[in-house]
């Protein structure tokens, strides 16, 4: 732009300077022109040297000469000498500026005129009494060394103007957005003292401009994600070591105790039958840490198929019905419809097994457990009901933590508190979605979103 702006300039004020120069040059001749009479025949030029010195100064003189109409010389000025100016090739009253080499070797622009001279007897200037006129021609030079000096200083000057303009922006530019971008540096220096024993803390954005406001709060609300993830990674690993801790220390106690008796025969029975129960809790919450992994990492091979939701459902109540006989817990099936849906059989199976398990092990005892099924369109949602104890409307965000688990079965050795972290990530791996509700009464339910329903000749064919 400050180029543009750089030529656009210089052509104007250039043509300016130009044309004031040409226009002094060409009053100068019409002066000349005025002096010009006609008398009769006769052609005078009233030239007084007093008043025009210029064509008349040794040091850098100006130059003049008038032609008649017969191409001879009617008066030229006394710089020329012996020497001409280019007489004017063409004949129309006009005039014109070219540049020219004087006599004197300068450089030169000199204004040509063409023009009839006047006619001073006032009777002869009647229609019927004028003689012809003859067009007489007249050159007017001038060094233009001067102009090419002025010319130049005002390029010269222009150039520098836009360097230092180029400059005051060059400096203006980079302090406006150092200013602008200290708050950037004001967070990166935040941020770079950020670890993981300070995600507590959080960025202020109310001092900040208002168009890092939205980033900040952005910002702020990934670390308090990245916080709870480690809260919850922390207390993930607090509660494995804990769960594996009894284990642990009771395999400890029975190898002390089975070498210090290595002959009580019945009491090592004792021992191996409590090694084998020990040994079995932890296989079964590193196999659920596993299967939690290869779920998260997406490394599941499901295979999908037509499945019998009503059957499977009577499966995974079937494996759970000795616990419940215990609790006098009772299976009410509400099903509406007893559909086929097309999913992963083993990864569903899973899911039906640990939310039976996980109502069983949590209800109220003498109560029901309660399961529907509805068909929307093409889609299936199917819920389990339970009434429980001790949970709150605030627990259900925790639910599907890994190693959760609500008071008084925390301590109990029973459960490890990944049965629902189970549920949630089959269900992600399998496209679907999982939501849990509480209502006033103690009657938790979970739902399962987004079974794809078979047709029902689709249906009959899985089923034959």
């Amino acid at each position: 732009m400050l180029l543009v702006g750089y030529l656009v300039l210089d052509y104007v004020v250039v043509h300016w300077i130009t044309s004031e120069f040409d226009r002094a040059q060409l009053s100068k001749a019409r002066a000349l022109v005025t002096l010009t009479k006609q008398y009769g025949e006769r052609i005078e030029l009233d030239f007084a040297d007093e008043f025009m010195p210029e064509f008349e100064a040794p040091l850098n003189p100006e130059y003049f000469q008038v032609w008649l109409e017969n191409g001879d010389t009617l008066e030229r000025s006394r710089s020329l000498r012996r020497q001409e100016l280019p007489q004017p090739v063409g004949r129309s009253l006009r005039h014109a500026f070219f540049d020219l080499p004087l006599p004197d070797g300068r450089s030169g622009r000199a204004v040509e005129i063409v023009f009839q001279a006047q006619l001073e007897d006032k009777e002869g200037r009647a229609p019927d009494k004028l003689p012809r006129q003859q067009q007489l021609a007249l050159v007017v030079a001038r060094e233009r060394e001067s102009l090419n000096r002025s010319l130049w200083w005002v390029q010269f000057s222009l150039l520098a103007a836009v360097f230092i303009m180029m400059g005051f922006i060059a400096w203006g530019v980079k302090h406006a957005v150092d200013i602008g971008l200290k708050p950037l540096r004001d967070i990166g220096l935040r941020l770079q003292k950020l670890d993981a024993h300070r995600l507590h803390e959080r960025l202020e954005a109310e001092k900040q401009p208002q168009e890092l406001r939205p980033w900040i709060e952005q910002f702020n609300a990934l670390l308090q994600r990245l916080e709870l993830s480690f809260q919850r990674e922390q207390r993930f690993s607090a509660d494995v070591a804990h769960e594996l801790r009894t284990p642990v220390a009771e395999l400890h106690s029975l190898a002390e105790v089975a070498t210090r008796w290595p002959a009580d025969q019945q009491a090592l029975a004792h021992f191996f039958q409590h090694a084998l129960g020990a040994s079995k809790q932890m296989q079964y919450i590193v196999n659920n840490l596993l299967a939690l992994a290869r779920c998260e990492k997406g490394n599941l091979d499901i295979d999908y198929q037509a499945v019998d939701l009503a059957a499977l459902l009577d499966s995974a109540w079937a494996r759970v019905h000795p616990a419940a006989q215990d609790k006098s817990i009772y299976f009410v099936n509400q099903a509406e419809s007893e559909p086929w849906v097309y999913t992963g059989i083993q990864e569903l199976e899973l899911i039906l097994n640990n939310i039976f398990t996980n109502a069983v092990a949590y209800s109220r005892a003498h109560s029901p457990i309660q399961a529907s099924i509805i068909v929307d369109n093409d889609r299936v949602v199917f819920s389990l009901c339970n009434f429980v104890q001790n949970l709150a409307r605030e627990d259900l965000d925790k639910m599907f933590d890994r190693m959760w688990r609500k008071d008084p079965f925390h301590n109990s050795g029973q459960h490890a508190g990944l049965g629902l972290s189970l549920v949630k990530a089959y269900v992600q791996a399998l496209d679907l979605e999982v939501r849990v509700a509480l209502d006033p009464s103690d009657r938790f339910c979970l739902s399962i979103h987004g079974l794809a329903l078979l047709t029902q000749a689709h249906s009959t064919s899985k089923s034959t």
